[in-house]
């Protein structure tokens, strides 16, 4: 197991990255949360692979669960299923002293119970069991929570940390190779801003990482956490260096929009930071040398670099809709090198130019 703290005062809590299965979460809630009830929130393709072995184990340790199975999919981040969430923890007489929301899933029911838990009864405490590679080493951790409104991601939501982060990678092995590639694509993202070792892992252990190795699979999560970890500590509210976590999300959540999420989102923000490479080389921040680098990783890990199906001024609208924009501008995330990169405050127009 490697555990990565997040120090963050009274909202500090551990991300534990382990290789037991995901029913083990229920001795981690039994010793920390002792008098609580359990709300286990998850989606219904979770719910067949896992959610009875984690209620028993709940139950099991003599904790008083009940068991809500959304539907899959990135529908399910709306405002009609996060109605359904309250209603279903009313009926079920959650109260605000004793309940603990269990997010078991992706990102969309980690997304979607989390904002639950930051919203009823006007705040409770929830933990998150990411069940995806994405989850793992992105949404699951930082406390942001969200659901989709009009077509636009994560517009609605609020920071409410997690008081844990489980994250079983065992459950790597249930994953289809599309939604395996699709949480690589984030951990390229946190190479390519603030850690070449992972980089330098994923192209010497590549064949390892595409079988799912656990001793590789749990460096690379833990890694990717620690590079979340270090940004979220110094910026929780995202109102200044945490934006750099943005890297490749500009055009990625455009594609994703644009694409009515045929594009998913892993996928989105592969292609998204190839076009962030090439913006970047456009505004002079760094040469096509690091573009290429990046891309020869992706494609080392099969996932998709093409990026002119999407190189379009329509592209930009589709930005300003996004929760990032700033009026008539974007704080765009430029690449300078390797680990490195920079905030650049960059209008629209100036975008549709350098598209043209």
């Amino acid at each position: 197991m490697k555990v990565v703290r997040v120090g963050l005062g009274k909202r500090s809590y551990s991300v534990r990255v382990v290789r037991s299965d995901v029913s083990h979460v229920a001795h981690s809630i039994s010793r920390s949360f002792p008098s609580m009830r359990c709300a286990l929130i998850t989606d219904k393709t979770v719910a067949g692979l896992y959610g009875e072995s984690v209620l028993s184990a709940l139950r099991g340790c003599s904790i008083d669960t009940e068991l809500l199975a959304l539907p899959a999919g990135e529908a399910t981040k709306s405002s009609t299923m996060l109605d359904r969430v309250w209603k279903w923890l009313l009926d079920n007489s959650f109260d605000r002293n004793s309940t603990l929301i269990v997010a078991l899933g992706g990102g969309v029911v980690g997304d979607l119970a989390g904002f639950a838990a930051a919203t009823y009864m006007r705040g409770v405490p929830y933990v998150q069991v990411p069940t995806t590679l994405l989850s793992q080493v992105d949404s699951s951790v930082g406390g942001k929570t969200a659901i989709n409104v009009a077509g636009t991601k994560n517009v609605v939501g609020r920071f409410h940390q997690p008081q844990l982060v489980y994250a079983s990678l065992p459950t790597l092995q249930t994953l289809q190779k599309r939604q395996f590639r699709n949480g690589l694509g984030e951990v390229v993202k946190h190479g390519v801003i603030r850690d070449s070792g992972i980089m330098d892992t994923l192209v010497e252990k590549s064949k390892a990482v595409m079988a799912r190795d656990l001793s590789v699979m749990e460096s690379l999560v833990a890694e990717s956490c620690t590079v979340k970890r270090d940004v979220v500590q110094r910026d929780e509210l995202e109102s200044g260096e945490r934006q750099v976590l943005n890297f490749g999300h500009t055009f990625g959540h455009a594609i994703e929009a644009a694409s009515k999420q045929r594009v998913h989102h892993g996928e989105a923000v592969a292609l998204g930071m190839v076009a962030a490479c090439v913006v970047s080389e456009k505004l002079g921040y760094c040469d096509a040398s690091v573009r290429e680098q990046v891309t020869s990783v992706l494609t080392s890990l099969e996932i998709g670099t093409d990026i002119s199906p999407w190189w379009t001024t329509s592209m930009v609208d589709w930005m300003m809709k996004d929760k990032k924009a700033r009026g008539d501008s974007v704080n765009f995330i430029v690449l300078k090198d390797i680990g490195k990169v920079g905030i650049h405050s960059l209008s629209f127009e100036t975008l549709r130019r350098l598209i043209q």
